[in-house]
């Protein structure tokens, strides 16, 4: 889990595009456009949910990188 936002702690503005729809089977599916780069396919929330997790934790990562 990431910590909680202090008066101090520097924040990242993400910008997502995600098109939602349904499948033939009524399940939750779609893309997610990250900052330009090419659409991921998703078809449930918590690939969803992965998705846009696994894009905050790489961000979280590079940020970590530059602050050393």
């Amino acid at each position: 889990m990431r910590p909680a936002a202090t008066a101090g702690h520097r924040g990242v503005v993400r910008q997502f595009l995600v098109k939602i729809g349904r499948d033939d089977d009524d399940r939750v599916c779609g893309t997610v456009a990250r900052n330009g780069q090419v659409p991921a396919h998703f078809c449930g929330w918590l690939e969803l949910l992965g998705l846009l997790e696994g894009d905050a934790e790489a961000v979280d990562t590079m940020e970590k990188g530059a602050d050393r």
